[in-house]
């Protein structure tokens, strides 16, 4: 009986008594918006998540815009891990982009 919920734990990402909860690093700016939306249901937190994610798949709308896809990354990877993933693997592709723009405008 153990079993299964260790299993829907791990599935739902939520921290079991030996393993510990995993973090996110959240730009300061996004930080009071990632603590209201950790406090919402699981599954309003889910169709907004979603939603933001299918609203970057439209970025060339007016309003709609790329900027959606890492947020909705960043709302799902509270509960999944396929999204943390996701996640960190933009947030460091962004990062070497921003460096490497500012180290051609310095040469």
């Amino acid at each position: 009986m153990i079993q299964p919920i260790i299993i829907r734990c791990a599935i739902l990402n939520k921290p079991t008594p030996n393993t510990p909860a995993k973090t996110v690093p959240v730009n300061h700016r996004l930080k009071p918006l990632f603590e209201y939306v950790k406090s919402m249901p699981f599954l309003p937190r889910q169709i907004l998540g979603i939603l933001l994610l299918l609203g970057g798949l439209f970025w060339f709308l007016p309003i709609l815009g790329l900027w959606m896809i890492p947020l909705g990354l960043l709302i799902l990877s509270i509960d999944f891990q396929w999204a943390r993933r996701g996640y960190l693997s933009i947030i460091s592709w962004l990062r070497k982009w921003r460096d490497h723009r500012q180290r051609k405008k310095v040469d």
